[in-house]
């Protein structure tokens, strides 16, 4: 019995190295499959790059690995759309940042979903995320709270924009539903109080009496998508879906950041310094005459600080010094 993957609307049979759009072969063959496999199998988590570099048993160079995810991606149309399939998490790799369900082939013609993978499927869609409705008609709410339920996916609702603002908000994978039209407090204006707040959940708006002038001021300012009442179901859910994937990203990409910082906070000043030379280029030689150290003190400290930063290579400690961005006052 096979194990076979879907998210969106692709299936992925890794034993007949075959992928399937809306049940149709989609050309995809080779090391690209091979990535595709691997971010299957593990949903939601960054796999390295040499993880999947090792995957073909050789050191592949990280030009020949982007062109490779540069052919995955065009695949599965990612980017397109508004679909979004795979993020590169800075310095962490790749993830498939989709719910992904794996089945297990039971005949020619179907498959059947094992109980324990749906279960994990239903933790990383429902438990571990949360989706905030805000519409003062509660008739509104109870039907989208209904519908997102019956998918498995979390809700908290409000009648208003103020009450939102002062609840307890769990700290997890979350975007928020939100009428634009509501008494007090506007949906637009509910927006930008958000950024003032410092909360950063990516929004769906929804109206009765959308225009085209609204629906520009509020996807510039950030909105997933903009609905008009009455929508579609399904359509919500690819919105909300969305929605939730940038939030996880966001997040990561927040949690590599902080990680960066705290181990930049625990060089030494000297560390510090070798380091900023080092990731412009400059031979151990020229940063041992700058600072008045000897070759070898220089060779300690830039040994101590790739350690301490986790950094495999100088490629590496060049592209973590430029999100630090090294040199300037906001590292320090």
């Amino acid at each position: 019995m096979s194990t076979a993957y879907r998210f969106g609307p692709f299936t992925v049979l890794p034993e007949e190295r075959q992928l399937l759009r809306s049940g149709r072969p989609v050309r995809l063959s080779g090391h690209p499959f091979d990535i595709l496999i691997a971010l299957c199998r593990h949903p939601g988590e960054a796999v390295s790059k040499d993880s999947l570099a090792a995957l073909w048993g050789e050191a592949e160079q990280e030009g020949n690995l982007r062109l490779h995810m540069t052919a995955l991606r065009k695949a599965l149309d990612d980017g397109h759309a508004g679909h979004r399939y795979i993020a590169h998490i800075p310095l962490r790799g790749y993830a498939l940042v989709t719910p992904v369900t794996a089945v297990q082939e039971v005949t020619h013609s179907g498959f059947e979903e094992s109980t324990a993978v749906r279960k994990a499927h239903e933790t990383a869609t429902g438990a571990d995320s949360i989706v905030h409705i805000i519409d003062d008609d509660s008739s509104v709410r109870d039907s989208l709270d209904s519908l997102l339920r019956s998918v498995g996916i979390q809700t908290h609702a409000y009648g208003d924009a103020t009450t939102f603002l002062s609840a307890h908000r769990p700290d997890v994978p979350s975007c928020i539903v939100l009428d634009i039209r509501m008494p007090g407090m506007s949906g637009l204006d509910f927006q930008a109080q958000l950024k003032q707040h410092h909360i950063q959940m990516p929004i769906v708006f929804m109206t009765g009496f959308g225009d085209i002038a609204m629906s520009v001021k509020a996807m510039k300012a950030g909105a997933v998508d903009f609905l008009t009442k009455p929508f579609r179901d399904q359509d919500m859910l690819d919105a909300i879906a969305r929605a939730i994937e940038m939030d996880r990203v966001r997040r990561a990409e927040q949690q590599d950041d902080e990680s960066l910082r705290l181990r930049y906070s625990r060089l030494t000043p000297r560390e510090r310094e070798v380091m900023a030379q080092v990731v412009t280029g400059r031979m151990n030689k020229q940063i041992a005459a700058d600072l008045g150290l000897s070759e070898i003190t220089v060779k300690i400290h830039r040994g101590n600080a790739m350690r301490k930063m986790g950094a495999r290579s100088l490629a590496t400690l060049v592209n973590m010094a430029s999100a630090l961005r090294v040199g300037d006052a906001t590292a320090r």
